[in-house]
């Protein structure tokens, strides 16, 4: 009897391919088990997902195996299920998830081995100032132990401050530990990890493996030899991590996972929460999730199933104002400027947000109302003054300012929406004498270029740093004596249901960096909408009661989680050929018989790879099996890979 086998590739390919097994091969080919296999012209490795006696009806001539490549197989049944059900519910290629979990090649031996870094005694006191473990955290780290000592498949949510969540990972790390069981730490941030390997190296006696897309292969495969020798069975890594079979996991932690880093946008496109979700069930293991403010879908889960643990610890809330900038003339508002001007005459300093890069959000004639539009992907162009130039922040297209209105003549096009660059002139302006930096993708787009600004604010050397949400993004940056917020309301334009929540995070970032106590008041924010509840809330850095204003919302316009939500996202070159197949994906999703409502296609204008155009389409419907029902199905039918964010109704008020 002639036997099969489907093969997945590690390329953007969303079906197996089937090839015939040679007799002398076919004792060792089994799910598992990487192969040879021809793929067009070219021989390529593949992971064997099935194998069976039964050849595909289309096929004329079916191709062998070339070469069988281990003995046994090198991912595990587990690992197996967990990424064909992630491919699955992402719609992503199983073969590239399947290469992201292969085990990396064995490293050619080190003549002189290097010994495994200690924390200093600077990181040891810091550890005794972070870890806060309090009778919450206690709580929490028993309950979780209890769970992996009882093999159950539980999840929690734990939110709360920084240093109470790094000791609630600290202690559910040592229960796991006790076990015999291993551990996965996920960070949305690569900063981050090096910030907590030394605490947890210290409280817990053990040398945590690091992995990441960024270490060397060297490096990679030494850590993987680490921890299959059971030398370590701590491992704290980014989104790369989270496939690799490590052996033996009873917990898996998701650090900040309201963070939008957890998501991967490049093929292939998947969510780590939930996929980690999907690996603990298949694993077996504890999952927790951890957060500052956590993300209202995350919140409303772990409510309803009594799995929410609130672990406090947060530091005093600064003193904060809401300036009303409505009424007002003038760049700064009267308590801005005046909060500014105290904080500078005190010798304190300051940190500006601004979430807008460039001199102004765009051009405007008076005349005639025309804005110039970039000409490849119709985005508004924002005016760069340093360089004199138009910039398309979707697709990085750069175009010279121009010196009359191309529709009427008008000899002056006006800046409309100040942005950083704007802000930075004022700043120098009223504060003459003050030593001010900007940090934005412009000025701080590099490693080097980051590190410098940062040291300088580090060391005193700055009065005043401006920065967009990339500087809100820098963990554990030194506090600052007064915060400045301008127009945080600009996120709420996003067509997007989470545009209110995204609001919210991200205001209560940037105040969290105005140091608590002291001076009056530690921050301002300077809005046009002051009574909005996202705004009005995160000055109070009052997460319930933003959750409770906003998913009563979400339930009258029946959003999330009372309803499933997919948007699928296409990319490509070629514009023609992307829509021509949004607009055949779209219209077969509407004649299928699952009851789910389809919306779009239509363009999608968030900043991207230059020269490349992204289309989305919206799927809605009572439960997520609705849409998972038709969404794998009508891309393998397009043959066209995509990006999918999902959003589960799973909440019943």
């Amino acid at each position: 009897m002639t036997l099969f086998a489907d093969v997945a590739f590690p390329r953007p390919i969303l079906r197996p391919y089937t090839y015939s097994i040679p007799a002398e091969g076919a004792a060792a080919v089994r799910p598992g088990v990487r192969v040879r296999a021809s793929l067009g012209r070219q021989n390529t490795v593949g992971v064997v997902v099935r194998v069976h006696d039964k050849p595909p009806k289309e096929a004329t001539e079916i191709k062998d195996i070339s070469a069988v490549l281990d003995d046994a197989p090198v991912l595990p049944p587990a690992v197996m299920r967990f990424t064909r059900e992630l491919a699955l519910d992402q719609a992503a290629s199983w073969g590239a998830l399947l290469g992201l979990a292969l085990p990396p090649a064995p490293a050619p031996p080190l003549k002189r081995k290097a010994a495994a870094g200690k924390p200093n005694a600077e990181e040891i006191g810091q550890l005794e100032l972070d870890l806060e473990t309090t009778a919450a955290v206690s709580a929490a780290a028993a309950e979780i132990g209890r769970a992996i000592a009882a093999r159950e498949s539980a999840e929690f949510l734990a939110w709360g401050g920084t240093g109470a969540r790094r000791a609630l990972i600290l202690e559910a790390s040592r229960a796991a530990l006790e076990k015999g069981r291993g551990v996965l730490v996920l960070f949305p941030d690569l900063a981050r990890i090096g910030d907590l390997r030394a605490r947890l190296q210290t409280g817990l006696g053990t040398d945590p493996v690091l992995f990441h897309g960024r270490l060397s292969p060297r490096a990679q495969a030494a850590a993987w030899e680490r921890a299959t020798k059971k030398e370590a069975r701590l491992i704290l890594g980014s989104r790369a991590a989270l496939f690799k079979p490590w052996p033996e996991l009873g917990l898996i932690i998701v650090e900040d996972e309201s963070d939008d880093s957890h998501f991967q946008t490049e093929s292939p496109a998947y969510d780590v929460r939930r996929g980690a979700r999907m690996r603990a069930a298949a694993e077996g293991s504890v999952i927790l999730f951890t957060a500052g403010a956590p993300t209202v879908g995350a919140y409303a889960r772990a409510r309803a199933a009594g799995s929410l643990r609130p672990l406090g610890g947060e530091d005093p809330a600064p003193s904060v104002v809401t300036a009303d900038e409505s009424a007002q003339n003038g760049v700064l508002s009267g308590p801005m400027r005046d909060g500014l001007a105290a904080i500078l005459a005190s010798g304190g300093r300051a940190a500006v947000f601004l979430n807008r890069r460039g001199y102004a959000s765009l051009l405007f004639c008076p005349r005639c109302g025309f804005i110039p539009r970039c000409g490849k992907c119709g985005s508004v162009l924002p005016y760069h003054k340093k360089i004199d130039k138009l910039v398309c922040h979707a697709c990085g297209t750069e175009e010279p300012r121009p010196a009359s209105c191309p529709a009427c003549g008008q000899p002056v096009l006006e800046p409309r929406g100040g942005g950083v660059e704007a802000l930075e002139e004022e700043l120098r302006s009223v504060f003459p004498g003050a030593r001010i930096a900007a940090f934005d993708r412009d000025r701080a787009g590099r490693a080097a270029e980051r590190k410098k600004i940062l040291e300088a604010w580090s060391g005193g050397k700055l009065d005043i740093l401006i920065g967009t949400q990339l500087l809100a993004r820098v963990p554990d940056l030194p506090a600052a004596d007064f915060v400045g917020v301008f127009h945080p309301e600009a996120a709420l334009a996003v067509p997007d249901f989470t545009a209110s929540e995204r609001t919210f995070q991200l205001l209560v970032r940037m105040i969290r960096f105005a140091r608590p106590g002291g001076r009056t008041p530690a921050a301002v924010v300077q809005t046009g909408f002051p009574d909005h509840h996202a705004i009005r809330t995160a000055a109070r850095l009052d997460f319930e009661a933003f959750f409770t204003e906003e998913i009563e919302l979400r339930r009258l316009l029946g959003q999330p989680p009372f309803t499933a939500l997919a948007d699928v996202v296409l990319c490509g070159r070629d514009v023609r050929r992307l829509g021509r197949e949004a607009r055949t994906l779209a219209e077969r999703w509407r004649k299928s018989r699952a009851k789910i409502e389809v919306l779009g296609p239509s363009f999608v204008s968030e900043a991207g790879r230059p020269g490349l155009r992204r289309i989305q389409i919206e799927l809605r419907a009572e439960n997520a099996a609705a849409i998972s029902s038709v969404l794998a199905a009508g891309l393998m039918d397009v043959g066209q890979p995509a990006a999918v964010v999902r959003h589960d109704g799973l909440i019943r008020y």
